[in-house]
């Protein structure tokens, strides 16, 4: 038995070894690549490694996690859609590595700097796709700087652009090993968030806000500012065994007790606030996943699948994060579907009716939508501009007007959707004696049931978006008024009037003649009042 033990004892040693030494040299790696951009304000760092994510069982983990057998909450399909496409576009152009990172110096103007690393398997379209991709939705900020250098892909500030473009040889950037510390103590994960506070930001802080906000108790940001040195979040996804691993570096063994004891106050003064009781109803339960293991200078959180923690800590901040997102995606909805009413009536303003469910042939066919018709009226200046390159004399599936549909305005896509791009859920709604019912526009006047009790667009469902083009819409079910148009968590209908305004009205949508009033414009019913 001692034989055997003695000859284990050096096998187990040696793999250890090894598997530190490769995660040091991962760690190395990973600073090397990002050293030419980083400086003594860089304060975020974000690596994505993309070959160790499989996006489709990453986010069907995280559904699992949020809510294990019930719908999940908020817009999460919105989310999770989003969040797979978005992978599965990164991982098509075959790219390893993906870093954000966040400069003090240049945020706002510049809030994020992206780097890609090239290496000689990068295909050079796929170096210029990531570019287009990365630098379209303006995350590093509107008029943020680009280069392809020999080594890297990098969109941000000017300044950093510009420091990578002069570089010979050597970086000429200040040297940040906590960096490389950081990344090293979250090992393989597939994605690494750090914040990397410099001496210099730290003292900027504490002469900024020497004090901590009265929500979370009030006392000195000391404990803070001079007691961390570096946090590391590890996240381990799919294929793996889902993980999330956070490391915090304080100055010294006695810096990690006051640390834990400052950050259990903070917690304490949060918990007693009603905002606070509100959105996460478990508190307490938080709470106590969020109590550190202190060891010497560092400490440590480690939820994952095994222990439990990593359900529990989902399940616990998800459904706040999705809600809130989900009340900000709806008010965003709202006021498109304004924008929408507003195109309307400068149309009614323009030729006397609102527009015509369609643009008809000269043989009455439908060929284009209201939607493509309200283009010039819309308060953007690509309306008017897309409006005249449409041929109105064909359908919405010619050979010309396919290649228009890929150009929707923004004000047609709904943050509560996640259709396909180019198909949108703001609909007419198709109901007898309703706005839309015949092949003309309807004047104010002939909307006898008033402009306030008409309704003139919908917030469809995703099973119902349509091509922005086409002359299609939605069909209202007189048996069952709500359905295809309930949206969100919250079930409700979210209504365009004829009059411009925006109403948000609960579901089921169950009384069917109470309903059939707001979808008629001249059926002379009495209105009756809605739950709003």
């Amino acid at each position: 038995m001692r034989t055997l033990l003695v000859p284990s004892c050096f096998v187990i040693a040696a793999l250890t070894a090894t598997v530190a030494l490769a995660q040091k040299g991962n760690a190395d790696r990973l600073y090397e690549i990002i050293a030419p951009v980083v400086d003594d304000q860089t304060l975020v760092v974000l690596h994505l490694d993309l070959s160790a994510i499989d996006p489709g069982a990453s986010v069907a983990k995280l559904a699992e996690l949020v809510q294990p057998g019930k719908e999940a909450p908020g817009d999460f399909a919105t989310v999770s859609t989003g969040l797979r496409k978005s992978l599965e576009e990164l991982k098509q152009l075959e790219l390893k590595d993906l870093f954000v990172l966040i400069n003090v110096a240049d945020v706002p103007s510049y809030p994020l700097t992206i780097v890609v690393p090239i290496s000689a398997n990068n295909k050079t379209a796929n170096v210029i796709k990531a570019q287009e991709i990365f630098k379209a939705p303006g995350l590093a900020g509107p008029k943020a700087a680009s280069a392809i250098t020999r080594d890297l892909l990098v969109i941000g500030s000017p300044r950093v652009v510009d420091r990578l473009k002069k570089r010979d040889g050597a970086s000429g950037a200040t040297a940040r090993p906590e960096i490389a510390q950081a990344f090293e103590a979250v090992g393989d994960s597939a994605a690494q968030l750090l914040i990397v506070p410099s001496a210099e930001t730290r003292r900027v802080v504490e002469e900024m806000l020497p004090i901590l906000p009265a929500l979370a108790g009030g006392g000195s940001i000391k404990p803070f500012t001079s007691g961390l040195r570096w946090m590391a979040v590890g996240l381990t996804v799919p294929p793996k065994q889902a993980s999330l691993k956070l490391i915090v570096q304080t100055a010294d063994a006695e810096a990690a007790k006051t640390l834990t004891n400052e950050l259990a106050n903070v917690l304490k003064a949060l918990g007693s606030q009603p905002i606070v009781a509100a959105m996460f109803p478990k508190f307490e339960d938080l709470t106590r996943l969020l109590v550190p293991t202190i060891s010497g200078d560092r400490l440590s959180l480690d939820w994952n699948e095994t222990n439990g923690g990593l359900k529990t800590i989902v399940s616990l901040l998800a459904p706040p994060f999705f809600q809130a997102r989900e009340a900000a995606s709806t008010a965003r909805s709202v006021n498109n579907l304004k924008q929408i009413g507003l195109a309307m009536h400068n149309y009614l303003s323009a030729s006397g009716t609102f527009p015509p469910r369609a643009i008809l042939s000269k043989e009455g066919k439908p060929l284009l939508s209201w939607r493509v018709a309200i283009l010039p009226f819309l308060e953007t200046t690509e309306g008017n501009k897309l409006y005249k390159e449409f041929h109105l004399d064909e359908p919405w599936d010619s050979e010309h007007n396919r290649r228009l549909i890929d150009r929707m305005p923004e004000t047609l896509s709904s943050p509560l959707s996640s259709a396909a791009a180019g198909r949108t859920t703001y609909l007419a709604p198709i109901f007898p004696g309703g706005i839309f019912g015949g092949a003309e526009g309807l004047t104010p006047k002939q909307i006898t049931d008033g402009l306030s009790n008409t309704i003139l667009a919908v917030e469809g469902t995703d099973d119902h978006a349509v091509v922005w083009t086409q002359p299609d819409d939605i069909e209202i079910d007189q048996e069952h008024p709500g359905k295809g148009l309930l949206t969100g968590s919250q079930k409700m209908l979210i209504a365009l009037m004829a009059d411009g305004s925006v109403r948000r009205i609960p579901g089921p949508l169950t009384e069917k003649k109470q309903f059939s009033v707001i979808f008629t414009a001249h059926g002379g019913e009495v209105p009756q009042p809605l739950n709003e």
